[in-house]
């Protein structure tokens, strides 16, 4: 889910990915905590002086030793055929607000620590036909197709401070456990009664 909420003509944009029968894969958690691990990266580096072209290969690095960790790519150059976006955006009056993105940060600016993974089920069909190519489908293809299809983002956003970071949406459930705890509380408060349960074992997650 990507949320934006506006108060006082001031915004927000948050997005927490949730397993849709309430309790994460195996695969989908591996996924999910390497994004975890990145916006967590990115926020211990949030601090004045930094740009987002700092965090954001950080943010890139971090996804990239999760990827090869796992198989799904051999080489950094790779992280961006499941990285596909930016690190983020500039809040204020706006969801996406105006600003430079090569400038360093000052206290009071804002912004979102998005890093996400796609395992796009077309990405390895619609490479490049090359030599290369085709033995690094070879290799990754066996751990390609227990990932497919898994999407993962998490979305926060940060104010800067003169000596760190706020994460202004901190309240919010992030953490794995705390994402499948919240899920099971909230399935007895609102399914209860019907005795209706979800079986659904994909990561429901709709982007804006």
């Amino acid at each position: 889910m990507d949320v934006g909420a506006e108060y006082e003509h001031y915004t927000a944009d948050v997005t927490r990915t949730y397993p849709v029968n309430g309790k994460f894969t195996k695969e989908q958690a591996d996924i999910y905590r390497i994004v975890y691990d990145a916006q967590e990266a990115v926020g211990r580096a949030t601090k004045p002086g930094a740009t987002m072209a700092d965090l954001s290969k950080i943010a890139t690095d971090t996804i990239a030793d999760g990827l090869m960790k796992l198989g799904l790519i051999e080489k950094k150059e790779q992280t961006r055929l499941w990285f596909i976006h930016g690190l983020g955006h500039w809040l204020g009056m706006n969801v996406h607000d105006v600003g430079r993105y090569g400038v360093p940060l000052k206290a009071g600016m804002v912004f979102t620590n998005e890093p996400g993974i796609y395992i796009r089920e077309d990405v390895l069909d619609n490479l490049p036909k090359t030599p290369e190519n085709a033995a690094f489908i070879a290799k990754v293809r066996p751990v390609f197709e227990k990932y497919k299809n898994i999407g993962v983002r998490i979305e926060d956003d940060l104010l800067v401070t003169e000596t760190g970071v706020v994460w202004m949406t901190g309240a919010l459930p992030r953490k794995l456990e705390d994402i499948e705890a919240f899920m099971a509380k909230s399935r007895k408060l609102s399914y209860g009664w019907s005795g209706f349960q979800p079986s659904d074992l994909t990561v429901a997650m709709v982007g804006r």
